[in-house]
């Protein structure tokens, strides 16, 4: 080694600690205090600028701040930190100690904010818990540059045997920029704050992205349109930016703005609003380039597939048969069948819901034009129900029914007998659970193929590349905490992928350049979940394990990319699949 690289050396190792702390897998909490050596030592707040994984990052009022011990730079292992630079924690308790890995996991940058500064300088403990890094322990007692607690968070030094050796980060200093450190060739980029935006509880989180624009309800209540280009970091984007805005209305049980509940269906981005109540209104409005479009005030389930073949059906209270109709008012269908809804009817009571794709908690669609003369749908055939009771020989199971265009003939194409309550349309095939078995259905060759039997219940499910997912572990009342995603082998048996524990919800997102699908999973908020975003593609490989609070239906992608609001961090996020 020459004179120069040792220098150089030396210098990088110095750079590098002065700027690494990290904190547990807690949010905001380290190990206990008792697990710490008694020791204080002196640290000090860093004054020269950081910049980690293109996030400048504020020491000055930051909760956990990088911290400066012997001349290194320690950084906070919170969740969120941690995750932010690819790493991960694992905290065992006091006799196991902390193990601390380089992991493929990205998020967002999370920032732990005070109102007021930091002093300049402050007290650390050095900890006394069993540490091991990529599998390899270490005393942590007679390191060098051992790993600190600071706030009750444990720190890590960022040297050149860790940050270089370990983690493979890259980084340069100098006098302007300060430190730069990057974890990853594809980070997660986190756009500015949305100017304008409500704090109201149950409209702040109403957030949605197309990659071009997000959206989001300002203090007014309205849904604001504003360029991705005007938030990035530094640009000042203000309110007047919004290429557009829609007014929401009023809920029917208070003085609220009802929240806009936002997805994408056959590529055309939507947000529905209800005023509430069983005869409220309710507007589908649609998100384009040039503004918004109000699509219809009726409660109405809409579907554009372009040159004028949109289709509607009727999803409002007590609906009724003959409920299907083109674009103009033209009723379509058989008008003895109620459309769209999962339905049923057992002689003493009737009902079912709206089979509405919009609240959907996996993916659905429920109805699907093959682009000539035919559409398909969910329907329950009410013919010779009278009172409530049927005929001899009446089908009572909610179904999936070919639609012809030219004549109305509506034929049953799900197994007769057999309950099914929604499918997804994907490239011609329809996708969809009958009873305890899946099938597919080719709408080109109008055949029917039964694709799996799981052995064991599926909450939920969804169908990539031809595979089937599903979810297991619900609880009753759809509690999640010991969901868990499956991939449906063809014998019936299920591979669980632990990456998706929690499992909240899903949805099938398209790339609008490429055409690629991949399934979007989230989990839930919870401190012992180990990703609350990961994302699948058509391989059944996982493309993407995330930090970051995710709605999937609030989500898409483009060109290569996933745009989305995480809601911890509060911002518009982007990352490359």
């Amino acid at each position: 080694m020459t004179r120069k690289t040792l220098a150089r050396k030396l210098a990088a190792t110095l750079l590098i600690a002065a700027l690494f702390v990290v904190g547990l897998t807690f949010p905001g909490v380290g190990p206990l205090s008792s697990t710490v050596h008694a020791a204080g030592v002196k640290v000090t707040i860093p004054k020269f600028k950081v910049t980690l994984n293109g996030a400048i990052i504020d020491n000055q009022k930051g909760k956990y701040p990088l911290i400066v011990y012997k001349d290194i730079t320690y950084f906070p292992m919170t969740y969120y930190d941690c995750r932010f630079l690819s790493v991960e924690t694992d905290w065992q308790g006091n006799e196991k100690g902390l193990f601390i890995k380089k992991s493929d996991v990205r998020g967002g940058y999370t920032p732990y904010l005070q109102s007021s500064k930091n002093s300049s300088t402050g007290i650390a403990k050095i900890v006394d818990f069993p540490v091991t890094i990529n599998g390899e322990k270490i005393n942590n007692l007679k390191e060098t540059y051992p790993l600190l607690s600071f706030r009750d968070i444990t720190y890590f030094p960022m040297t050149w045997q860790y940050c270089v050796d370990k983690f493979c980060w890259a980084y340069s200093f100098d006098d302007k920029n300060g430190l730069t450190v990057d974890s990853t060739d594809n980070p997660v980029v986190s756009y500015g704050e949305l100017p304008g935006r409500t704090k109201d509880e149950f409209l702040c989180s109403s957030v949605s992205c197309d990659g071009e624009y997000a959206y989001y309800v300002d203090k007014s209540g309205r849904v604001v349109q504003m360029p991705l280009l005007k938030l990035s970091e530094g640009s000042g984007a203000k309110l007047s930016d919004a290429v557009d805005s829609y007014q929401l209305p009023i809920s029917s049980y208070s003085d609220n703005y009802m929240p806009p509940v936002f997805f994408e269906i056959y590529g055309h981005r939507y947000f529905i609003c209800d005023t509430g109540g069983v005869m409220g209104a309710s507007c589908t409005v649609e998100m384009t380039a040039s503004g918004f479009k109000e699509i219809t005030t009726s409660r109405m389930a809409h579907f554009d597939f372009g040159d004028e073949n949109i289709f509607e059906y009727y999803r409002g209270a007590a609906p009724g048969a003959d409920n299907l109709y083109k674009k103009g008012g033209e009723n379509i269908g058989d008008p003895n069948f109620l459309y769209g809804w999962n339905w049923s009817e057992d002689g003493e009571s009737s009902g079912g819901g709206g089979g509405d794709y919009a609240y959907a908690r996996f993916p659905a669609n429920n109805l699907y034009f093959d682009g000539d003369s035919y559409i398909y749908v969910l329907a329950f055939d009410k013919t010779g129900i009278t009172e409530g009771k049927p005929s001899a020989g009446v089908t009572l199971k909610n179904g999936i029914y070919r639609v012809d265009l030219r004549n109305n003939e509506t034929t049953r194409i799900s197994p007769d007998g057999a309950y099914t309550r929604s499918f997804m349309a994907t490239g011609g095939t329809l996708y969809f659970a009958a009873g305890e078995k899946y099938y597919s259905y080719d709408t080109v060759a109008q055949q029917l193929v039964e694709i799996a039997a799981p052995k064991e219940t599926l909450d939920a499910y969804a169908v990539l590349g031809g595979k089937l997912y599903g979810v297991t572990g619900c609880e009753e009342g759809w509690q999640t905490s010991n969901a868990v995603l499956n991939r449906v082998n063809e014998d019936g048996t299920l591979t669980r992928i632990d990456e998706t524990y929690r499992w909240r919800e899903m949805d099938i997102k398209t790339d609008s350049v490429t055409g690629k699908s991949y399934l979007v999973v989230s989990c839930e908020d919870n401190w012992d979940t180990p990703y609350r975003l990961t994302v699948i593609d058509e391989n059944g490989d996982i493309v993407l394990k995330n930090s970051d609070g995710v709605n999937p239906k609030a989500a898409t992608v483009k060109g290569g990319k996933l745009y989305y609001y995480n809601t911890n961090s509060e911002r518009i996020c982007s990352v490359e699949l």
